[in-house]
């Protein structure tokens, strides 16, 4: 550790012929960053209460580099040696974006930002809605949504504080994502682990939606469908519904992939190939979503699906059959075998297959509850910045 430091145990073991570290170390130091003193402000004298002069990123990268865990004392020394105190809470904001790094987490005091029309946590919001919601809070205008002593109270005072910290932390140069979760057990876990997280991330500005897959979107594409595969109990190495990643780059090349991206990761994919004959029929492939989304999600994977065929031309959507649950998935969204007249008009090659298809017409009531559920994937994905063109 640096001057005036201390480490946990971090002895070296081995185990046969590979060496192995005995532990992780905990390190820290006043060498980590200095400190300035807040002097006298409007007639108080803040005696030994700092702030944050400068971070030794070179000092702190080292360690990190070297697998330790760095912990920072709200204590700096100045450049004349003299120690100050400093907010923990703007340490950690300053330390993160001198940093660069991926997450600024504020554990609250139980504060949540919620959506008042169903009072669920609102999962994601974009930085510049971020600094339109501090801005408010902060006006006279705003402040009128809360009493005399709401405004005075610490829960107030403090969530207002965290939100302009993470507004100040985020930012292309600096942190990437900024985190208010709730101090219940496993929050930070499920904020973590899952796709919606528990508690409301604040995100650099960036495009994340529904819309026509890249070339570079092919290698994503596949692994998604061989996780959807082996999640079903099949041999994603053997399983004709993955296609090969030549393939894949050929549908993306040609504009028959679409996906469902957040913050670059492809949590959605479907492919749609125009076949013609009698029924003007386009068939979906490759539909799959990430794990744990939701079904809002997969119908409007299958909405925009349909709104493809439909601009392109098609009176009719088919679908490959599935295993028995998705039959009985997509027969509720108004899918249907294939009647003897249905059969007759459908292109040579799928009248060969036309028991291993499912077929909706895409008539007036398909589109309109197409259109719906895309409308409900754009009220869930506003937050994050992405909607549905």
């Amino acid at each position: 550790s640096g001057g005036g430091g201390s480490s946990g145990n971090s002895n070296g073991t081995s185990a046969g012929i590979f060496p192995v570290r005995g532990g992780v170390s905990v390190v820290s130091s006043t060498s980590f960053f200095s400190a300035s003193p807040m002097g006298v402000r409007e007639g108080v004298d803040y005696g030994y209460a700092g702030r944050v002069r400068s971070v030794n990123t070179d000092s702190v990268n080292r360690c990190l580099a070297d697998g330790d865990i760095v912990s920072l004392t709200p204590l700096g020394a100045s450049p004349s040696g003299e120690v100050f105190f400093v907010s923990s809470e703007e340490l950690a904001a300053i330390v993160a974006k001198k940093l660069r790094a991926i997450k600024l987490v504020y554990i609250t005091n139980g504060q949540r930002l919620t959506d008042t029309r169903d009072n669920h946590v609102i999962a994601g919001v974009q930085l510049h809605d971020a600094k339109a919601l501090l801005k408010n809070l902060q006006s006279e205008k705003g402040l009128t949504d809360y009493s005399q002593e709401d405004q005075q109270s610490d829960w107030f005072l403090t969530f207002v504080r965290h939100l302009r910290l993470l507004c100040e932390a985020v930012d292309p140069k600096g942190v990437r994502r900024g985190h208010l979760v709730d101090p219940t057990p496993g929050a930070l876990l499920q904020e973590f682990y899952t796709t919606d997280g528990s508690g409301t991330v604040i995100a650099q500005d960036s495009y994340q939606g529904l819309g026509r897959a890249a070339f570079s979107d092919a290698a994503s594409i596949r692994a998604l469908l061989k996780e959807y595969s082996a999640s079903q109990g099949l041999d994603p190495r053997t399983d004709p519904s993955v296609p090969t990643l030549a393939s894949i780059e050929a549908g993306c090349a040609s504009g028959e992939f679409f996906v469902w991206k957040r913050d670059e990761v492809v949590l959605g994919t479907g492919q749609v190939l125009a076949l013609g004959g009698a029924l003007r029929v386009a068939e979906l492939r490759c539909l799959a979503v990430a794990e744990g989304q939701q079904e809002t999600h997969v119908l409007a994977l299958l909405g925009y699906a349909e709104r493809v065929a439909k601009t392109g031309g098609a009176a009719v959507l088919a679908v490959p059959k599935p295993d028995p649950d998705r039959v009985r998935w997509f027969a509720a969204n108004g899918f249907h075998e294939a009647s003897a007249e249905e059969a007759a008009a459908l292109p040579a090659a799928q009248r060969a297959r036309e028991r291993e298809l499912l077929l909706r017409s895409l008539d007036a009531g398909a589109m309109s509850a197409a259109e719906k559920a895309i409308a409900r994937f754009n009220e869930d994905q506003r937050m994050w910045g992405g909607t549905v063109p």
